[in-house]
């Protein structure tokens, strides 16, 4: 038997194409390591999601028992305290302190604002007293900013909030524990029309 006829040689590669060749092999390298590095982040961040992202509207209004963040709590005998960098020339000075103290009637109320920001939490009545300053009232709204109304990517927003004062952005709670439920607020009635007097 006659040996088989070698294949003859294909054309010769230059440098820039056998570069080319070897970026289109690594291409789906790469794409399979940017997808497992993106589960990765994504499966991080979902494992760090506040525990009140998971509330329903059904457990509102209620009593609050108690606020955790990832550096204290807030309770009916702790007060919480928010430290404020100072901006401008102030900013070599220590932080102000922010204190935050739950009141008898503090209520959690819940709302969605528009189907991508649900759950919405608002947290009042509560006193905010700023380093030596008078206390005034104040509240606290944490709610999931959705990018697209989808819930794949969302993002918790946490504010605080005092009347005639522009909203402080602050860390989120990592839980909120309600006591118990109140009864929602009945709409009030609008009083009987005065009668008109006869014209004379």
């Amino acid at each position: 038997m006659s040996a088989m006829a070698e294949p003859p040689p294909g054309p010769k590669l230059t440098s820039e194409d056998a570069a080319a060749a070897r970026r289109r092999r690594r291409r789906p390298i790469l794409v399979i390591v940017v997808m497992f590095a993106g589960y990765g982040i994504y499966s991080l961040l979902s494992d760090s999601k506040p525990g009140w992202l998971a509330s329903k509207p059904q457990e509102f209004p209620a009593k609050v028992a108690q606020l955790r963040f990832a550096d204290g709590r807030l309770d009916a005998g702790n007060p919480y305290v928010i430290l404020l960098k100072r901006a401008g020339r102030g900013r070599k000075l220590p932080p102000r302190r922010l204190m935050l103290a739950m009141a008898a009637q503090t209520t959690a109320r819940y709302r969605c604002r528009k189907p991508s920001r649900c759950p919405w939490i608002s947290i009042a009545p509560l006193t905010c007293r700023l380093g030596d300053a008078a206390p005034g009232p104040c509240g606290l709204e944490f709610f999931d900013l959705g990018q697209t109304g989808t819930k794949l990517f969302p993002r918790p927003r946490c504010r605080l909030t005092r009347p005639g004062i522009r909203d402080l952005k602050i860390a989120c709670p990592r839980t909120l524990t309600l006591g118990a439920k109140v009864a929602l607020e009945a709409p009030s009635k609008p009083g009987p029309k005065p009668k008109s007097k006869p014209a004379q």
